[in-house]
């Protein structure tokens, strides 16, 4: 395929570091989560297993594609159900967003790329999922579907334009989250950047963990948090909300420098405190933080594109435009995958009736 190599990696650690980031650094595409530090603190820290795709030409990598091997996504009901969930996927980056990185020959490379993939998974893996925040993915979508892979949309990031003054921002707020930010900032708060020590480590994984197990999620390992604190220092930034000399809330951004973007990723606040609105007040102080660094976008994170979820309701109360986060999925295995695909629509269409009854399983 004229004269490219394609090669499957089973660790960032296999790959020269800097030609990897220079070509991130140099495409269109590429953000701080194709970084080779993000990708290694992912693999050492998560311990999901790495799959990443370069296509190079007399040694020059020309694109790249970062995936992990992760466990299927399945409804929690299903896991009442005895049987032993063996599917696995190949996915983009998470936390973070993925995608095939270009320099040049793009047709060619992306062609390369997802080829090479699909012949180095073995058998428990039944499909291939690329998720991306960047809408310039777009432009790749009929390739994509001429090679099996099928488009979806079931979540958003929404995304608030920071190139403009904190007073219009705050207008574009709703009612309610005025109120929250005003009667903060009036009532005493103080907002300040945390240092990326120990004890700020210690601290927020503590609570973020309390927060996770309040929303039901699964969190990231420490070791993940630690790895980022040190490896990405420059790229991470921490905000913490105190009263009365305590810390009631934290909020930790990564910042993409070359995207101009801030991303909020994880939250930790504890329950006694979400009297005080810490996540709204954090928000606000970051914006603001946001405006006087010139930096163009604020990303309040992924949601579900369900404007019934609270979530999504909280975000949108910013002002924020909802962005789509573009999924495709190619299924490695087709009896299994398409077997899940039916099994997973319709769980989104009869969760609830399906959940109760599945409720009963055995128990």
């Amino acid at each position: 395929m004229g004269g490219l190599t394609a090669r499957v990696y089973d660790s960032i650690s296999e790959v020269d570091r800097n030609q990897w980031n220079n070509l991130i650094t140099q495409s269109g595409t590429g953000s701080v989560f194709h970084s080779y530090e993000w990708l290694s603190a992912v693999e050492c820290g998560i311990g999901d297993d790495p799959r990443h795709a370069v296509v190079s030409k007399d040694g020059n990598p020309l694109a790249v594609c970062p995936n992990f091997v992760t466990e299927i996504d399945v409804p929690d009901a299903l896991n009442r159900l005895p049987i032993d969930p063996v599917f696995r996927v190949l996915s983009s980056i998470e936390p973070g967003f993925g995608g095939i990185v270009f320099s040049s020959k793009k047709e060619m490379a992306l062609q390369k790329t997802l080829s090479e993939l699909k012949c180095e998974t073995n058998d428990e893996v039944v499909a291939h999922r690329v998720i991306v925040a960047d809408l310039e993915y777009v432009q790749y979508s009929y390739l994509l579907s001429k090679m099996g892979y099928r488009p979806s949309l079931n979540s958003c990031r929404f995304v608030l334009d920071l190139t403009t003054d904190w007073d219009s921002l705050l207008g574009g707020f709703s009612t309610s989250r005025r109120k929250d930010i005003q009667k903060a900032f009036q009532g005493g708060i103080k907002v300040s950047i945390a240092e990326l020590d120990d004890r700020t480590l210690d601290r927020f994984y503590d609570t973020y963990q309390e927060t996770l197990a309040r929303l039901g999620g699964v969190p990231y390992s420490k070791q993940f948090f630690a790895r980022i604190f040190e490896d990405l220092e420059s790229s991470i930034q921490v905000f913490s909300m105190e009263r009365d000399g305590e810390i009631v809330g934290e909020h930790l951004y990564v910042l993409d420098e070359g995207r101009s973007t801030m991303h909020h990723l994880f939250t930790a606040i504890c329950d006694e405190h979400l009297q005080y609105s810490p996540s709204a007040v954090l928000h606000g102080h970051a914006i603001q933080w946001g405006i006087d660094s010139e930096f163009e976008e604020y990303d309040f994170g992924s949601t579900s594109g369900d404007f019934r979820d609270g979530i999504f309701s909280f975000k949108k109360q910013f002002g924020g435009d909802p962005i789509p986060i573009l999924q495709w999925e190619r299924g490695y295995d087709p009896v299994r995958w398409n077997a899940y695909r039916i099994g997973r629509s319709a769980f989104r269409r009869y969760g609830d009736t399906v959940s109760n009854y599945l409720s009963e399983f055995g128990e």
